[in-house]
């Protein structure tokens, strides 16, 4: 029996609650595997503070800006998964200067300011979410890449690494979902 049933046959929520109840749950397990997924990357790249700092950047602006998510939860987390190895591969394995990802930072950022909210075939937004998600993003967004260029000019490479890749990873989200959504 799942979680939500049992507390609705305890009394504990309605059964108007139950989907609510059940869709919260699901959600909070998929953060928590997302999490410990992305730390276990850390742990296999041996940088488990950095992959913590680019979670708590990340989640917050790829949840407001949209883009890509598969047709289940799955493929959805196998993408999201790849998509962070891909990026956090090549930042450690390309020899690129930091004022080139530096300027990565800057583009990404405005493909999120430009793109930003992305819908998905799953969830349609409304004029009203449009604005809400679209602020939001773009303000997580101009935060992070001020806190990239902070940390670009102080030399503090863990803070720089984690904003600059969680821009990069959010607006390729948003570019594939685009694209997904051009059909």
């Amino acid at each position: 029996m799942k979680l939500s049933e049992r507390l609705a046959k305890d009394g504990l929520i309605s059964s108007e609650e139950l989907p609510v109840v059940a869709y919260g749950l699901r959600s909070l397990r998929d953060n928590v595997l997302s999490f410990i997924i992305t730390v276990g990357i850390g742990f296999v790249f041996q940088d488990i503070v950095f992959a913590i700092l680019f979670f708590f950047f990340c989640f917050p602006l790829r949840r407001s800006a949209g883009g890509y998510h598969a047709q289940t939860r799955v493929r959805c987390l196998l993408f999201s998964t790849g998509l962070l190895l891909s990026m956090w591969t090549s930042w450690e394995y390309m020899r690129i200067f930091q004022s080139c990802r530096l300027v990565a930072s800057i583009f990404s950022t405005a493909i999120l300011f430009i793109l930003v909210p992305a819908e998905t075939h799953n969830k349609k937004l409304d004029p009203a979410e449009r604005a809400v998600y679209g602020r939001r993003a773009r303000r997580i967004a101009f935060l992070e890449l001020f806190l990239c260029f902070i940390s670009f000019h102080m030399k503090w490479n863990l803070l720089f690494k984690s904003t600059a890749l969680s821009l990069y990873t959010s607006s390729i989200a948003v570019l594939a979902g685009k694209w997904v959504m051009r059909k």
